[in-house]
């Protein structure tokens, strides 16, 4: 994942130290996918699960990558905010197999198929983040009172 756009939301710009790094992706995660059954779509439940979900998840943000973003609001109705896109880049198939490939039994990198690669280069997916702040320290699963005082980087504050 192009980490461009959350540097976008961040503001943040030039090097970074290692520790600061650290110090963000432990309070970021990435929610990776979410399935509904097609008996329960169009009801509006997507956006209700996903929401509450997330307002129960003990992570002040939390980031998503979404194709489907350019044709259903599922993530802005939830409350996240649509940061802009993350283009593919032009990388070889072992390049995108090294972000995108799974290991096997054998812990092997296993190399995508030909056409999940060329599938690939024609993603543009949108970066979506929440700002997740109001609702993770009073989480069911909770966080030790040390983990919340951990400094956070710059945020933008609300129009």
């Amino acid at each position: 994942m192009s980490l461009a756009r959350r540097n976008e939301y961040f503001g943040l710009s030039g090097k970074w130290s290692r520790t600061a790094l650290k110090s963000l992706n432990f309070h970021v995660v990435r929610l990776a996918r979410i399935v509904l059954h097609p008996v329960y779509r169009g009801a509006g439940l997507a956006s209700w699960f996903l929401k509450v979900s997330c307002q129960s998840a003990p992570w002040p943000y939390i980031e998503t990558l979404a194709e489907m973003g350019h044709v259903h609001p599922l993530f802005e109705k939830a409350g996240f905010v649509r940061v802009g896109t993350s283009p593919s880049h032009k990388k070889s198939r072992e390049g995108h197999t090294a972000l995108y490939g799974g290991a096997n039994k054998h812990r092997h990198t296993k190399q995508l198929s030909e056409e999940t690669y060329t599938k690939s280069l024609k993603a543009n997916p949108i970066y979506y983040l929440l700002d997740n702040r109001d609702h993770w320290q009073h989480s069911p699963i909770g966080r030790s009172p040390k983990v919340n005082e951990r400094v956070l980087p710059h945020t933008p504050t609300p129009d």
